[in-house]
């Protein structure tokens, strides 16, 4: 693994995955808040499982056997989230 390809995997892991996990919790907090939640718990659930998301994601962006595959997921993810969210 060249020192680059490190780099990368670097950036997917941290800036990707935030990206990914505050899309995964606007997206979520919508979801609850139009499914009749209250807005303070809908909103709170999903920034707390939101720890786990970016988590699960950084380290899947470095056990991906290729970095074009986890910058892929990285980018479907985020545009599955971004729609739900109504972003798009």
């Amino acid at each position: 693994m060249t020192r680059l390809s490190v780099f990368f995997r670097v950036v997917a892991g941290t800036v990707g995955a935030y990206a990914v996990a505050l899309l995964f919790t606007i997206a979520l907090s919508r979801l609850l808040i139009v499914a009749g939640s209250d807005p303070v718990e809908a909103t709170l659930g999903p920034t707390i499982a939101s720890f786990a998301v970016f988590s699960g994601i950084s380290i899947a962006v470095f056990h991906a056997p290729r970095l074009s595959r986890a910058w892929l997921w990285l980018l479907l993810g985020g545009g599955l989230f971004a729609l739900v969210a109504g972003l798009v």
